[in-house]
């Protein structure tokens, strides 16, 4: 994942704190992944947009359930090439 002029990361003043976050929404390509403090999951008109650093990620409803316990955690989501399941989802470290 990379990111453009549509996406910045915190840009940071005096005492280290965090200014202003840009988000750009995006369905994530197989092999691509969103790794960042999981802050929000919201239903979008059929799907879900999920909050992951510095990225909105649209994601299939069926998600949702195992998501939900995610919210205020790091964690990594991954597209995958397999049909069965496409995504992958783990709590990430530090």
């Amino acid at each position: 994942m990379t990111l453009d002029q549509e996406a910045s990361l915190a840009e940071f003043g005096p005492g280290r704190e965090a200014v202003s976050i840009t988000t750009k929404r995006q369905i994530l390509a197989p092999w691509e992944e969103a790794v960042g403090l999981f802050r929000e999951l919201v239903s979008d008109g059929g799907s879900l947009l999920a909050t992951i650093g510095p990225v909105s990620v649209y994601l299939p409803m069926e998600l949702e359930p195992e998501l939900r316990s995610l919210i205020g955690k790091k964690i990594a989501l991954l597209r995958t090439d397999d049909p069965v399941k496409p995504y992958r989802i783990r709590q990430a470290s530090g």
